[in-house]
Parts: C-alpha cells; structure tokens; sequence
C-alpha cells in the first residue's frame, strides 16, 4: 500500500513538473512568435504560435494573437477560426468578439458582424464601451436602412441608459424616416432637455430632428421654434426644404404639367406652416381661375374656329379651346382640338404637350407616353421644358408602378425649376424600393 502511494505521489510530482516545463516552452515559443509578429513575419509567427497552442492549447492569448497575425494577412476566414477558438477557450474574452465583428465586416457578413458585436456587449463591463459596440451595429444597419433591426439595439442601450445624446439622435432619425414622427419627436424632447450647451454646432443636428418632427405631424409653431436651433451648416438647406417657399416651388412645378390637385396640396401645407404666405394665396387664386367653368369662352372658341379663314389664326382658336377643354376636364375635345391645331402646324410643343396631358388625363397612359417621348427629342428645345415634359413623363410611369422608367425620367427632369422636385420624387422612389427589398 505504501509502495502504491510512493509511486502515486511520484507521479504527480512528475506530470506536475513536465506541466510547468511544458508551460514554460510554450511561453517561451509565444514570446518567439510575438518577436515575429511585431518584426511583420506574420507566416512564421503562426507557425509558433500553433506550436505554443500544441503545448498550451487552453491559452486564448495563443489563439488571439494567431487571429491578430490572420488578420494583418487579410486572411479573414482564417483570422475569424482563430477568434472562435479564442471565444471558446475564455467566453468573456471581449477582444476576440470585436475583432471578429471587423473580419466579417471586411467579408461583408453583416449579420455576423451584429452576431459578434452582441457578445461583445454580453461580456463587456465598462459602459462607455459597451454603448460603442451598440452604436457600429445601429449604423451599420442605419446605412443599409434596416430600420427595424437597428432599433432594436437602441432599445437594448436604452435599457442600461436611456439618456446617451448619440443613441437618442438615431432613434429620433430613424423615426423621421420611418414616418413614426411622435416617436421621434419623443426621443428628442428627451434629448434636448439634457443637452449640455446651446451651442448651434453641436445641438444642430438634435433640433433639426425635432423640429422635422412637429413639422411632419403639423405642429408648425413648434416646428419653426425647434429649426431657430438647428439653422447651422448643413441643416440650413435641409430645413429650407420645410418652408412654404419650398412647398410653394413643388406646387409651381405641378401646376406647370397641369397636376392641379396635386400643386393645391403644396399649397395647403404651405399655409399651414405660414397663413400670410401670400403667394400661396395668389397659385391657389390662378388654379381655381383655370379651373373655373368655361363653358361660354369654349362655345365662343368653337364659333370662332367656324368662320376663321386664316391659317395662323385658326390655329391659335384651336391652341386656346384645347387649353381651356383641358382645364375644364374635356379631355377628349381637349384632344380633338389640338389635332386640328396640328393639322395646320405639326411643330409647336406646346399643343402637342396639352394633348399629351389629356391622354395621361383620360387615362390613356400609351399615347401620352408616345407623345412626350417624341417631345423630349425635339431639336432646339430648351432646357426649362424638357424638363417638364420629363418630368410629366415621371409622374405618369410612377403612376404605372414603373418605377425604372421613372427613375430614369427623373435624372433627365431634373434640371432648372424641376431639378428639386425631381431629386426628391426619385429620393422616394429610391427609399421605397429598399424598404420593400428589407422587407
């Protein structure tokens, strides 16, 4: 029995001290292997950091600076097995989760990236870190408009602080962009009661967030209040785009292709924002003037066009009844007009766009198209209405659903008194089209 205990004892002793001497190699390969990485021989410093791991294969540090030597290498693959590895020798080892997070940004595998980051989060105790990680993944998906998946890590912040400035701008952003106004406006009642100076470059960005907010959901008062703040830099063109000039331009633009409905709505919203925007008032006088009945000036037109002899003024007779035909919501004499127009002269654009209004009015989508599509070539035209007959070609293919053909009327449009408009239409053709691919 002794003899037993005797070898026994001898033998711990033994694995005991070939352990240490084991322990003590590796580290000695590994200090090797950090010499090599630090000199940029990253392909040998591997080789020794696998001959540490062979000895100590439950030293993470081993594994984390193989990934690290990957890493350099852009051998991202490799490099993110080394973390794993890591990960599963020491799951607290927060490093080896950022440093996966990058590799997979790098091989464009974002939700890994998210994955990564998440543990990174789990593990980490110091705050101000953990908030960081939070905030890579909310931009992240904040640039690929993933919406949904991004507030859903500003809630996870939220939770442990509700109060970081940074998270409760994106918040409040992706919200404006959503369209959940309160939610954003919420966020960023919060935001600016506890911010730290008043200083318009650094508060800027948090009023003009609110103030898009109560302009969206027709606090116009409140909204006016808030832009005084966020007058700044870049925010001053921005906010130019929520005033009744702005919205009085969109109205002009639609007006001009004979959207009358539509330019009445700008017009509304502008007098929302300011009651004595007069000139608002005076577009709203010329629309309900062309819109007014003319059925007496149509049948002196008609009598006109009788007895007129004279080629030159016959023709304007028949410009003048297609207009007012138009107008009035004769489309099909609106039609037959500007044919006899045409019969006595085939150039002028401007017939030929009143009869292409009255084909996309009636509902006559292809002779519209035919019509404008043969404008936009006309030799000598100029700028301003190319434009607006692009444009008119827009609004017709949006109202198709064919959004490629619009898009590509839009970046023709969007020249002269039609280059905001068209920007814009083609922002939102554009951001709908990716919140359907989210989806």
């Amino acid at each position: 029995m002794k003899t037993c205990l005797k070898i026994a004892l001898i033998l711990q002793v033994f694995l005991f001290a070939f352990e240490s001497f084991a322990q003590d190699e590796a580290m000695q390969i590994f200090s090797r292997a950090e010499h090599l990485r630090k000199s940029n021989n990253f392909i040998a410093a591997i080789d020794e950091y696998e001959r540490a791991l062979a000895l100590e294969p439950e030293n993470p540090r081993f594994a984390f600076s193989k990934g690290m030597c990957y890493m350099t290498l852009k051998e991202f693959d490799n490099a993110v097995l080394a973390f794993e590895e890591t990960s599963k020798l020491k799951s607290d080892f927060v490093p080896a989760y950022t440093m996966m997070a990058k590799c997979y940004q790098n091989l464009e595998r974002y939700l890994r990236v998210e994955e990564s980051l998440d543990q990174a989060f789990r593990f980490e105790t110091d705050l101000r870190k953990r908030v960081k990680y939070k905030e890579v993944i909310i931009n992240m998906f904040y640039k690929q408009e993933n919406f949904d998946r991004a507030l859903k890590h500003i809630n996870d912040v939220k939770v442990i602080d509700p109060n970081i400035l940074s998270i409760l701008h994106l918040e409040a952003s992706i919200n404006n962009k959503k369209g959940n106004y309160s939610a954003a406006k919420q966020a960023m009642i919060s935001a600016t009661t506890i911010l730290p100076s008043k200083d318009p470059k650094s508060v800027a960005k948090y009023y003009y967030e609110l103030g898009y907010a109560y302009n969206k959901l027709g606090e116009y008062e409140n909204s006016a209040q808030a832009f005084k703040l966020a007058n700044f830099g870049p925010y001053k063109s921005l906010i130019a785009r929520l005033s009744p000039a702005f919205y009085t331009s969109l109205a002009t633009c639609h007006i001009k292709i004979k959207n009358y409905d539509k330019g009445k709505e700008y017009l509304e919203t502008a007098l929302k924002m300011q009651n004595t925007f007069s000139h608002a008032y005076v577009l709203k006088a010329q629309i309900a003037k062309m819109e007014a009945d003319q059925t007496k000036a149509i049948n002196e037109y008609k009598e006109a066009a009788k007895v007129e002899t004279d080629r030159k003024k016959l023709a304007n007779i028949y410009a003048g009844l297609a207009e007012l035909q138009l107008d009035n919501g004769l489309y099909n004499d609106a039609i037959i007009s500007a044919d006899e127009f045409l019969k006595l002269d085939n150039k002028n654009y401007q017939v030929k766009f009143t009869q292409a209004i009255a084909h996309y009015k009636n509902n006559n989508f292809k002779q519209a198209i035919n019509i404008l599509e043969m404008l936009v070539g006309y030799p000598g035209l100029d700028v301003e209405n190319k434009s607006k007959f692009q444009f008119a070609l827009a609004m017709i293919y949006k109202d198709m659903n064919n959004t490629d053909r619009a898009k590509i009327a839009l970046k023709a449009s969007a020249f002269g008194s039609f280059s905001t408009i068209s920007k814009m239409e083609l922002e939102e053709i554009t951001s709908n089209e990716k919140k359907e691919e989210v989806n």
